[in-house]
């Protein structure tokens, strides 16, 4: 038979209220051998786990750096596409004469 561990549980002012015995368990040969092939099976998913986590988070680096540089690009685009429109603007003001429209009445 095993030992028996008892433990105090203390309430608010540290006076033992019950014991409580605790047994170890007693584990036999076959139960053992089948605990030790479980950890050797939890250890092999975990190392599977941990291999796909390293994966999707190398994945997960190239989709943001993709996206910082679709970002990067996008943002350049933005800031051509606001300068080709200030510059349309100033060439619709009345009295504003393009070279094009200069050089041909000069040449007429």
């Amino acid at each position: 038979m095993s030992e028996l561990y008892y433990y105090y549980t203390f309430n608010f002012l540290s006076f033992p209220i019950q014991d409580i015995p605790l047994e170890q368990p007693q584990v036999q040969p076959t139960s053992m051998s089948d605990l030790q092939k479980r950890i050797l099976k939890s250890e092999a998913a975990l190392s599977q786990k941990e291999e796909e986590n390293t994966a999707l988070r190398e994945q997960l680096r190239q989709f943001e750096e993709r996206w910082s540089e679709y970002d990067i690009k996008m943002k350049s685009m933005e800031e051509t596409w606001q300068k080709q429109m200030s510059s349309l603007q100033v060439k619709c003001l009345p009295g504003y004469e393009s070279p094009f429209t200069y050089c041909i009445s000069k040449v007429f």
